[in-house]
């Protein structure tokens, strides 16, 4: 019995956590009301950090429709939730307000912290020091972004709209298009960077770039995966440095030291080198199409760099961009691409992969593909999913397409 009523009171404690537990509100035309907390529309915070700054862990913060301007970051350092009213991006926006504000638009820093429904702009990330902290908009040391919009925002260090670092660090579900590198030697994602574990998932990373087109030393336009973090079932397009000058490196996706690319869409980015995807010190990719990126050097599709480097790219389709290393060693497993120098192919298929409409931007594999079913099943596959959310591996074959679709 006395277990029983343990149990009941460790419940009764609970349930009244989540009865009791206050939201907090931010609006534009709140009357501040600090004596009680913000605890109603009518007394809501007018800055979204005096908000944060009242709530405790497990409370919500509801952000009211309207532009937002800072006057610094807004840091969130406990388990709170943020999020916008309606829950559309375009409802809620946080300006930085650079070049008047020289800081970043968010930092989280507790593994509950969630930033949910923003369109995050105009913050910049500003140092010297290629070692520092980044990310123009969001700063993720622990916490999760999801569901936001992150535009606009620069860096002089590493990731202009998001730096992510740490196995507690999560993106996922958002849209970080058009942000920028600016221009100093060894500056990397333009898009984000997520390093250390951390994770991004089913995000847009696109037309994210470098801001003078005269200079090379950049890296990774659109993301950086660096230290056995993950990049998944993403789209990653359209992120451009400059083709005719040495040393920009990886249009799309840069992974170092053991990053892991798997079930991404990457098109149409460009460098130097590396136009799709560019490696250095280690990188996985898995199941991911790559097609119709350039490179003014070499390695349109994916690239290693540096001597001495061993990557691996398994069930990929890379075409019509090319597998190729300068002087590291590339290994290719099951894929669909023209492989060069380099390389060291097993299962290699050099047909076209039959992409159902590539102009159009289909790149799903039509009925008579090649690459349906050529693939090697691997235990990630298991109760995972294609980048549209499909069995990663077919139910009446059991056996994995190549590329990031699973046909039906």
């Amino acid at each position: 019995m006395k277990y029983i009523l343990l149990i009941f009171g460790v419940f009764l404690l609970v349930r009244l956590e989540v009865v009791f537990g206050i939201d907090r509100y931010v609006s534009l035309n709140g009357t501040n009301d600090a004596a009680n907390q913000y605890s109603t529309w009518a007394g809501a915070a007018t800055s979204i950090q005096s908000a944060v700054d009242i709530a405790s862990c497990g409370e919500t913060v509801w952000v009211s429709n309207g532009t937002y301007y800072l006057t610094n970051q807004v840091s969130i350092t406990n388990a709170v939730i943020v999020r916008s009213l309606s829950g559309r991006y375009s409802d809620a926006v946080v300006n930085g307000n650079y070049p008047h504000v020289t800081s970043r638009c968010f930092s989280l820093k507790h593994p509950g912290a969630v930033l949910d429904g923003f369109t995050i702009t105009n913050g910049s990330a500003q140092s010297t020091n290629k070692n520092a902290r980044g990310g123009g908009g969001v700063l993720i040391e622990a916490g999760t972004l999801r569901n936001c919009l992150v535009t606009g925002n620069t860096t002089t260090n590493v990731g202009a709209g998001v730096h992510a670092l740490g196995a507690k660090s999560m993106v996922s579900n958002c849209d970080i298009i058009g942000n920028a590198i600016m221009t100093r030697p060894y500056v990397e994602g333009g898009g984000a960077k997520i390093e250390a574990g951390a994770q991004m998932w089913n995000c847009r990373v696109m037309f994210n770039r470098q801001t003078d087109l005269a200079k090379g030393g950049s890296y990774g336009a659109g993301v950086v995966v660096e230290g056995g973090s993950l990049l998944c079932n993403s789209v990653i397009a359209s992120n451009v440095l400059p083709t005719n000058i040495n040393p920009n490196f990886a249009g799309g996706v840069y992974l170092k030291m053991n990053g892991v690319a798997r079930n991404c869409l990457v098109i149409g980015n460009g460098a130097f080198s590396g136009g799709g995807i560019g490696i250095v010190n280690g990188g996985l990719v898995e199941n991911c199409t790559v097609s119709g990126n350039t490179a003014g050097y070499v390695g349109a599709g994916v690239y290693v760099s540096w001597n001495k480097q061993v990557a691996w790219v398994c069930n990929t389709i890379s075409f019509p961009d090319e597998i190729c290393s300068s002087g590291g060693t590339l290994y290719a497993t099951n894929c669909c691409a023209a492989v060069t120098n380099g390389v060291i192919g097993t299962g290699i298929i050099t047909n076209d992969p039959r992409f159902i409409d590539a102009a159009l931007g289909n790149f799903r594999l039509a009925k008579d593909s090649p690459c349906i079913n050529a693939g090697v099943n691997q235990e990630w596959m298991q109760n995972n999913t294609d980048i549209e959310g499909n069995p990663r591996i077919d139910q009446k074959s059991g056996k994995v397409d190549l590329g990031c679709y699973e046909s039906e």
